[in-house]
Formats: C-alpha cells, structure tokens, sequence
C-alpha cells in the first residue's frame, strides 16, 4: 500500500523498482531517486540490450536525483544521458593514518 504525499522521495535502487514506482510517485508529485549502481542492460540477462540501456538512460534523465557510486557508471549511457540531476557518491571509506 502506498502512503505518499507530496514532498516525499521514493528511492529506487534499481530498473525494476523505478518502473514500479513511476506512475505512483508521478500521480502524488512525489520526487524519485534512482540509484543507479549496476545498471539494467549489464546485471540482468536481457535480451535488446540497446533498448534497455536506452530506456534506463531515458528515465535518468527524467527522474528528479540520480545517484551512482562512480562516475563510470554514467559514462555507460555514453551521449544518452542529460541535465543536472547526476550525482556520485562514493563508497570509499576515509582512512586517516
């Protein structure tokens, strides 16, 4: 059950929960975070990988924070991905010595 109101975030942390939450979080206005991490076309034995790759790419694009843990993971899209909702956040833990 869906207890969303506006100003709320969902987090999607991969394709198959954006695909699920989209029309949901869009009804209510409510802001969407894809974590991009192992991106769809690569984790998952799909077959038209281009098409995947491009939809992924598409709803990046069109979600209000993306996130990835390097910058790598974006550079994939290659010239699919545009505007300023990416960020990377790194899972690097910070060792002082």
């Amino acid at each position: 059950a869906f207890s969303l109101r506006r100003g709320d975030r969902v987090v999607c942390v991969d394709l198959e929960a954006l695909l699920g939450a989209w029309l949901p979080a869009k009804l209510w206005g409510v802001d969407i975070h894809f974590d991009v991490a192992d991106p769809f076309y690569l984790a998952k034995p799909v077959p038209c990988r281009h098409f995947w790759r491009w939809l992924e790419a598409m709803l990046i694009n069109h979600v209000e924070w993306a996130t990835a843990p390097h910058t790598s993971r974006f550079a994939l899209y290659g010239s699919l991905l545009s505007g300023p909702n990416r960020h990377v956040v790194e899972n690097v833990p910070m060792f002082k010595r």
